[in-house]
């Protein structure tokens, strides 16, 4: 499996990012991007020994705060270490979901549904909403990237309120583009297929040369993969961007449609990242 790497560079020098979800998997992947542009980034997890060992690996460019983002004092706790402790705040990746449930939409309890609109979905919004009530964007542009799924946009039985969190996340994602526009505020998602990461390892390990083949690009993606389209969003590059969803899945839904992942469940599994 090809191993591209995080390209170097100064292009987002003494900038501010806050990224959700971000020890481990792609969200890691991300922040060791915007540390190698330059950047200086708010780290976020739910365990405190992880945020603590990933902070201290990469010194005092990274500022870490743990706890659920679906808690508003954990979002005002990442904002404060921001603007409080690096000054400024440039962009949000709002990378942390949920699939708090497998089986039929029919037999979810209410609170494995709250749990995960509340993560996917309310939880972007509360981040954005608080960053712009501080001045996010008021001084420089400022830009957000939400992290969806192919399975926004492919409908798949046993997983239905996570598709569904994230295509409502990328209606959010459009409306909070059309609303912010005039106050500096790009506003854009990223919807990755499947990642070769340790946290989806059960959907690809033994299997990844199968599901490789299965579509155009001839792998599975990896992490430095959706880490480089998170970072061209995040860059001046994609200034005349917003309200934009970029799929990023290697040509997987080009070839996985309903008939084939009813058939496959290798193939079905692409839809749950």
């Amino acid at each position: 499996m090809k191993t591209p790497s995080v390209a170097a560079s100064s292009e987002l020098a003494d900038r501010v990012y806050l990224v959700t979800g971000s020890t481990r998997g792609i969200g890691l992947g991300i922040v060791d991007g915007l540390l190698a542009r330059g950047g200086r980034v708010v780290i976020n997890g739910r365990d405190e020994a992880t945020v603590r060992e990933v902070q201290s690996a990469r010194g005092d460019m990274v500022a870490g705060v743990v706890g659920s983002v679906d808690d508003d004092e954990v979002v005002g706790q990442c904002l404060d270490a921001a603007f409080g402790g690096f000054g400024r705040l440039d962009g949000i990746v709002n990378n942390v979901g949920i699939n708090a449930f497998h089986g039929p939409l029919a037999k979810i309890p209410r609170s494995r549904w709250d749990r995960t609109m509340a993560l996917n979905l309310t939880a972007p919004l509360i981040i954005v909403q608080q960053a712009v009530q501080r001045g996010f964007g008021k001084e420089r542009p400022g830009v957000v990237v939400n992290m969806s799924t192919v399975g926004a946009q492919q409908p798949q039985q046993g997983i239905g309120a996570y598709c569904t969190s994230k295509a409502a996340l990328e209606m959010l994602t459009k409306v909070l583009a059309l609303e912010l526009g005039a106050q500096g505020i790009r506003v854009n998602a990223v919807a990755p297929g499947l990642v070769a990461t340790e946290t989806s390892r059960k959907l690809w390990e033994g299997n990844a040369e199968k599901l490789g083949r299965a579509r155009p690009s001839g792998r599975l993606g990896e992490v430095v993969d959706v880490a480089e389209v998170t970072l061209f969003l995040l860059s001046d590059k994609s200034e005349w961007m917003t309200g934009s969803v970029v799929v990023v899945d290697g040509g997987a839904l080009l070839v996985t449609g309903p008939a084939a992942a009813a058939s496959d469940p290798a193939i079905r599994a692409e839809m749950t990242t």
